[in-house]
Formats: C-alpha cells, structure tokens, sequence
C-alpha cells in the first residue's frame, strides 16, 4: 500500500496515518466485504473512505513505478474560484467613496483605499474570492 507515492506497507498489514483526508491512496490489495479471507480477524477493518484515480493491473508494480505514478499524476491543477468585482453606478464625481464588505449584514469593514470617481460608473479595481454568491456583500459610503 502506497499514500502519496510512499510506501506504508508490504504485507497484508500496514500502518494508517491517522490523517489522510485529502491524499492519494493507492491499494494494493483486495478487501473482501464479507469479512471472509485475510481480513476476517475481528481486529481489522475494510477500508471506509473515498477512493479515486484506480488502477489494476496483472502484475505487481514496484515501488519505484508506484513513486513514478504519483509523481506523474502530481502535475499542476488548474481549478476556477467564483471571483466578485464590485461595479458602482449613479456615483458623484468628485465625492469620496469607501468600499465596505461584510459577511453577516452587521459588521461592516473598509476595504481598500477611499476613492473619488472622475465618472458616475466604475469598476473596483479589486476582485473578491468567494466560496458562494451568497458569502460576501457590499456597500458603498460617502468618505471624508
């Protein structure tokens, strides 16, 4: 069994890190769900948790090959994040502005500098990340 492209064992037993939410979790071995076979004794258990990217292969795979595997499928990944850009209409020229945000509609924060539009519509220059639509809100004040 191989986590990360490291080797934990070479028997039919092994040690389990304590944490492997979030790895790569390559298994060697079958487990049957009958409880039958090697894993029958009541001391041990059948692997519980999510497994993905599964290989079989007719032969057994050396650890060299296994670390060249991990290595392989370790490349850079490209994921998207949902980004918010504030937009601001029927905005006085010349007035100052601060951009405020919260997560809870009480506690408002400042975020960035004050600005003074030399346009009534403008874009903030700054974009939010943001786990939902919902998580972030803003406003816009008047600034001294």
């Amino acid at each position: 069994m191989f986590l990360d492209g490291i080797q934990l064992g070479t028997t039919n037993t092994f040690s389990m890190p304590t944490s492997v939410v979030g790895k790569n979790l390559i298994i060697g071995m079958a487990v049957a769900p009958s409880g039958t076979g090697p894993y029958s004794d009541s001391n041990l258990a059948p692997f519980i948790g999510v497994i993905d990217d599964v290989r079989i292969y007719n032969l057994a795979l050396s650890t060299n090959e296994v670390q060249q595997l991990y290595a392989y499928e370790s490349q850079p990944v490209v994921t998207l994040k949902k980004a918010v850009k504030p937009s601001f209409s029927n905005l006085y020229i010349g007035t100052n502005y601060q951009l405020q945000v919260t997560s809870d509609l009480t506690t408002w924060t400042n975020s960035g500098s004050p600005f003074t539009p030399t346009n009534s519509v403008m874009d903030y220059p700054q974009y939010f990340d943001v786990a939902n639509w919902g998580q972030l809100f803003f406003r816009v004040q008047t600034s001294p």
